[in-house]
């Protein structure tokens, strides 16, 4: 571990060096261009802006800041020794140990090296460290100590006589030096009277194999074993000590640990042999969780802390849930005392669901249960019972009791979580209900009460949940609500209200389940007139809001479902302690909260119960400097910057960059250096020149793009703020200048002007030359025209020109005396009204056939309207001039010519040859009789005819019935056949039964025969009705089932247990985070089709051509409600893609069967049903990632 002067922490492992920056990693591996010799890295050291590197099977490389590329050092000096497994330096040497070999004494400024090869025990150096020119030498047989001055080194003696391996050496900042054994612990060594002398510190280790030191700058010491991590303070003798716990997720990751690290802002870094880093911020130790530990008897009986009450003596009651029932704690010691609920016991506990509880001025505790009512615990160690019996009767009117208070007239108030509150007074037997005036506003306290609070002014506060805040005035006996007004701004911002705090200052501040923190503005008589809310959206941890204490300074802390927040009650100024405090309880209860004699705020959650020292709170922390990790041009990444004039520059380093003609995308990636918390700081970024608006962007998305960015200078500024911080930023500045191509520069755009105004000569000269081609086409296409014309004069035809693109028509020698021609018509519709009807649609349908393209050309005669109402014979003729691709026609042309006089001569041709018809069917009279003979079988066989193709119609249909027939038939068929088989096996049986030749050879043959025939009939059964639903349309009842409670943790490894068939076929993994305590109220059936169809969906889409991709689901509060994050490291999408992908039918492989309904589905269940959102974001080649809100299904504790 190593961390370089920009604040990048390196991690060598075995398969890369890792340069890390809070969130993602650039690996450094042997294949690729960055000049590294071998992927197992064994010793890493910082110099100036370089970095030292010691591989397995690589030598010794160097990684230049400059460059940000690694070359080999000392090549020829180190010809078959590879292997560096220690390094340590001073102002003008580098000292590597060479396995093996010996020690490299390496010149920084010459080059020239060095291999010291004596004493012997220099070839198995296993560690190195330098200081006040003293080299330490730990090696596998001795430890050295070398000063640089000296031609030799001196061997330390142990004070036992014996020389064990060395495995880790480290000096102090006051020169003593420490030392790890390989299997005998920790040694120290300092100078006494010039000598070398060596103890054995007290320190209580973990384990005495010894694998890494650390001195931090306190001068404590950090030993990491082969068992865990342990601090010993070298003056006070005081040992911590730090192993991996499985169930928490703050423990140290593992529990060999190799490698120590303390970095620029003091934090410890544990790199593990198989749980990867561990961070510990050593300023985080006024945050404690107590919780359930396996085997440990002194810890809690199980996490979840649903009620708090806090002694004088320090001691602590507590009530915990999933059975720990009533538990006497001391943060010291552990539990003390434990009771429970003993169903033969009428004196026990009576319920181990403790919701409440009270220390009353006599001395006496109250208990308040979730089912068993109220108790009050004597001092033999029995309980006293209050409770509603079975037949209604009984002290109190339900068993539910969630709160407890005493006023100061010792009068007993008691919340119920379904049915208000009741009163008991000092002197009373009886529970009565709040006493109220006939004229009170209000005549009843409704709902689930979460606490009573008397102010300074008398009045009585009550946190009603869902009905609001309640205030109760003694002496009237008046009682008033305060509830949400959506019309209302200065009205509660939601209706359960959940805990209640008078500060010091006389503010009053009320917790709701939703609506974040409230701060209630009173008037002179002490009645709400506005309430403010502070929200998530303000910083607030959490919007549902479970406890709340004022610390000594004034501040108030919330404890929420999410965490816990330090509010400034007169700055405003919110801190949320995040995951560098160490593990907190979280999802923190309704009430359990309390300050302890001591000052410690004790909160209970889900978790356990937290501690919280706010005496030890560390200042807020400052603001990581913002650096520049990427650039890429049209998405190609580079790996440094080239400006003229300066030196290459990484871009790490950039302060200026140039970006060559050509590229239409510019992206930067960019990262502030906290490895606290990370995924909390805010980026914003700009760039100068091209707009001025500041723009954010998530912790997990620390990029920008610019496309198409004109030439010019620009400036890069990226700023980080963190939630608490507001109004602070650190920000980081980089020149961009964006050069112009060639042909925009002022020699090209001189030649441009002298290209221009030669081509402008030669379009001129071209453009005369045409126009007297032009005049000349003109001239001979008047005079072409002028020859049709009198052509068509001659003719007496009309020639007409249909555009069909524009609608126009166009006539040349309209014929005289037609309507048309004396009232032109403005469409077809209009033309075709002035021809006779009797031609008229056939005459629509010819033209329509020729337009199509199923007619070479169109010809009819019919009949048009003369102007003096008789009609007239015309022949039309036409040919299309241009169709399209689909070969309609675009243009029509033709003639239309009068026809009426060769129409009437033909008339008379007509009824001549019926008068010579007539004449010669008179002579032939019985030729006639032949003929209606003739037309008769005609007839005969025209009917015939239509008979056949109806048998065929019917012989088609019969072949269809047919094959559905077959089709069912067959495998019915085979079901029948099966059965009959099995008929005639069971007479035979039953004929050898009767026959007593019944033996268990034909017995055994029978069971075969049974079991065989009976697969084959249920094979083929069901065969049958998979062919008759593909013949018959069904509907398909989609209806969910009814809403229930489950665990969201259970329930989604259900939904992957049912893909486990899908998913065996591919190498995808699928991942799951959820916290297993985490309960939902909602429709797991829906839940059920989502999950389903997005895993479906990366499947089929996603995964296209990936061999092995990764899905991963996450699910967490948000306020009330779940957010599910479902993402893979797919394919992904582009945007067109990404905005239709939840339309109903759309799909990207309709070819291959898709339906295009599954996203449509989901989105239909999340956003109807569940009444929540849906989000996607996707890239190409960045997979999809899909946000699910589902509101108010999270069951509060």
């Amino acid at each position: 571990l190593a961390q370089d002067d920009l604040g990048f922490v390196w991690v060598g492992t075995q398969d890369g060096l890792n340069r890390f920056d809070g969130l993602q990693s650039q690996l450094f591996r042997r294949d690729d261009d960055s000049g590294m010799t071998d992927n197992h890295i064994l010793s890493l050291l910082v110099d100036g802006q370089d970095l030292w590197v010691g591989t397995q099977a690589g030598g010794l490389l160097r990684h230049r800041g400059a460059s940000d590329r690694f070359e080999t050092v000392a090549g020829s000096s180190l010809s078959g020794a590879t292997m560096i497994p220690a390094l340590a330096q001073d102002s003008r040497h580098l000292y590597a140990a060479v396995a093996g070999r010996g020690l490299l004494r390496l010149d920084k400024s010459s080059g020239q090296a060095e291999l010291l090869e004596d004493p012997p025990s220099l070839r198995f150096i296993q560690s190195l460290d330098l200081r006040q020119d003293v080299l330490a030498i730990g090696t596998r047989d001795e430890l050295l100590w070398w000063p640089t001055d000296a031609d030799a080194p001196q061997a330390v003696r142990f004070s036992e006589g014996q020389s064990p391996t060395v495995s880790v050496v480290r000096f102090a900042t006051d020169g003593q030096l420490w030392v790890g054994l390989s299997e005998d612990g920790l040694r120290r060594v300092q100078i006494d009277g010039g000598r070398l002398q060596i103890s054995k510190p007290p320190a209580a280790l973990s384990s005495p194999q010894v694998r890494s030191l650390l001195i931090d700058r306190r001068g404590r010491v950090w030993v990491g074993s082969e068992s865990g991590l342990t601090r010993f303070d070298p003056l006070t003798g005081e040992s911590v000590q730090a192993r991996h716990d499985p169930d928490s997720e703050t423990s140290l990751p593992a529990n060999r640990v190799p490698a120590l690290l303390e970095d620029a802002e003091g934090l410890i870094w544990a790199g593990t042999w198989t749980g990867g880093l561990g961070i510990y911020r050593p300023d985080s130790e006024a945050v404690q969780l107590y919780r359930r530990f396996i085997d440990v008897p002194p810890s809690l009986p199980a996490n979840p802390v649903r009620a708090l009450l806090a002694e004088d003596d320090g001691r602590l009651w507590l009530g915990v849930l999933e059975g720990g029932g009533l538990v006497h704690f001391d943060p010291r010691q552990g539990v003390l005392e434990r009771f429970q609920h003993d169903a033969d016991d009428p004196h026990s506990l009576p319920d181990n669901r403790v919701e409440a509880l009270l220390r009353r001025r006599d001395g006496s505790l109250w208990i308040g249960t979730g089912n068993g009512g109220l108790a009050r615990l004597r001092a033999d160690g029995r309980f006293e019972r209050f409770r509603r019996l079975a037949d209604g009767s009984g002290e109190l009117p339900s068993n539910a009791v969630v709160s407890l208070y005493e006023d100061d007239a010792q009068t007993l108030w008691v919340g119920f979580s379904d049915l208000g509150l009741v009163q008991r007074c000092v002197d009373c037997a009886d529970f009565a209900p709040l006493p109220l005036a006939e004229d009170s506003p209000v005549q009843q306290v409704l709902g689930r009460i979460n606490q009573v609070l008397r102010s300074r002014d008398g009045y009585y506060w009550i946190a009603g949940m869902p009905n609001g805040l309640y205030r109760y005035d003694p002496l009237r006996q008046h009682l008033l609500r305060y509830s949400r007004n959506p019309d209302d701004p200065a009205s509660p911002s939601h209706d359960s209200i959940t805990v209640l705090v008078e500060d010091r200052r006389g503010r009053l501040w009320a917790g709701t389940q939703g609506g974040g923190l409230l701060q209630v503005e009173r008037d002179d008589q002490g009645q709400a007139i506005g309430f403010s809310a502070i929200t998530r959206a303000d910083g607030l941890s959490g919007d549902a809001v479970g406890g709340l204490l004022e610390a000594s300074d004034g501040a108030i802390w919330a404890a929420t479902i999410s965490g816990l927040t330090r509010v400034d009650p007169v700055s405003g100024a919110l801190r949320n302690l995040d995951a560098s405090f160490g593990e907190l309880a979280r999802g923190y209860f309704i009430g359990a909260a309390a300050v302890g004699p001591d000052g410690v705020h004790y909160f209970g959650g889900l978790r356990g119960l937290t501690a919280l020292r706010p005496a030890l709170m560390p200042p807020a922390r400052g603001l990581p400097a913002v650096r520049l990790t990427g650039i890429a041009l049209d998405n190609t990444p580079i790996a440094a910057v080239a400006v003229p004039g300066l030196p290459i520059q990484p871009v790490v380093r950039a302060t200026r960059v140039l970006v060559p003609p050509g590229y239409g995308m510019v992206g930067v990636e960019f990262a502030a250096l906290d490895y606290l918390a990370p995924e909390a700081l805010r980026y914003e970024y700009r760039l100068r020149g091209l707009d001025d608006t500041w723009l954010s962007t998530p912790a997990n998305r620390r990029y920008a793009a610019f496309t198409r960015l004109p030439a010019g200078q620009y400036q890069l500024e990226l700023r980080v703020s963190r939630p608490g911080q507001e109004g602070q930023f650190a920000e980081h500045a980089v020149d961009f200048v964006v050069l112009a191509p060639l042909w925009r520069r002022p020699l090209a755009q001189l030649a441009y002007v002298i290209a221009a105004l030669l081509l402008g000569y030669l379009f001129w000269h071209r453009f005369e030359r045409r126009r007297e081609r032009d005049q000349a086409a003109q001239l001979a296409l008047r005079d072409s025209e002028e020859r049709l014309k009198l052509a068509l004069w001659g003719s007496g035809d009309e020639l007409w020109d249909l555009d069909l693109e524009n609608g126009r028509l166009h006539r040349e020698n309209p014929l005289p005396g037609l309507m048309v021609t004396q009232h032109p018509p403005d469409s077809i519709e209009a033309y075709l009204e002035q021809v006779h009807a009797e031609e008229r649609e056939a005459i629509r349908t010819a033209f329509l056939e020729h337009v199509r393209g199923q007619r070479d050309h169109y010809e009819f005669t019919y009949r048009g309207l003369a102007t003096d109402g008789s009609w007239r014979w015309l022949l039309a003729r036409g040919r299309s001039v241009r169709r399209d691709a689909q070969g309609h026609a675009l243009r029509v042309a033709g003639t239309v010519r009068d026809v009426s006089e060769s129409k009437a001569n033909e008339d008379a041709l007509k009824r001549f040859a019926d008068e010579l018809e007539s004449r010669v069917e008179a002579r032939t009279a019985d030729h006639r009789l032949a003929i209606a003979q003739l037309k008769r079988t005609v007839e005969e066989l025209t009917l015939t005819q239509r008979q056949l193709v109806e048998s065929e119609k019917m012989a088609s249909l019969g072949q269809l019935v047919a094959g559905v027939a077959h089709e069912i038939n067959t495998p019915i068929g085979i079901g029948v056949t099966a059965a009959s088989h099995l008929q005639h096996e069971a007479a035979q049986l039953q004929q050898a039964l009767r026959d007593g030749r019944l033996g268990k050879v034909a017995l055994e043959h029978f069971v075969e025969t049974a079991t065989s025939s009976a697969h084959l009939v249920l094979a083929n059964l069901a065969r049958a009705s998979d062919l008759v639903r593909s013949f018959k349309q069904v509907a398909v009842d989609q209806s969910s089932e009814q809403k229930r409670s489950f665990l969201l943790g259970e329930y989604l490894d259900e939904i992957l247990l049912s893909l486990r068939p899908r998913l065996k076929r591919s190498r995808h993994q699928v991942e799951v985070e959820c916290d297993p305590r985490l309960s939902v109220s909602t429709y797991p059936g829906a839940l059920y089709q989502i999950i389903v169809n997005l895993v479906i969906n990366s499947l089929v889409h996603g995964f296209n051509g990936i061999d092995i991709g990764h899905i991963h689901i996450r699910a967490q509060v948000d306020g009330e409600g779940v957010l599910l994050q479902y993402r893979d490291d797919g394919v992904g999408m582009d945007d067109g893609t990404r905005q239709r992908i939840f339309d109903p039918f759309f799909t990207t492989r309709r070819t291959e069967g898709g339906s295009g309904l599954g996203m449509h589905l989901v989105f239909n269940l999340v956003t109807q049903l569940l009444k929540g959102s849906i989000e996607c974001t996707s890239a190409p080649g960045q997979g999809v990632r899909f946000e699910v809100r589902l509101p108010g299904v999270v069951e509060m504790p």
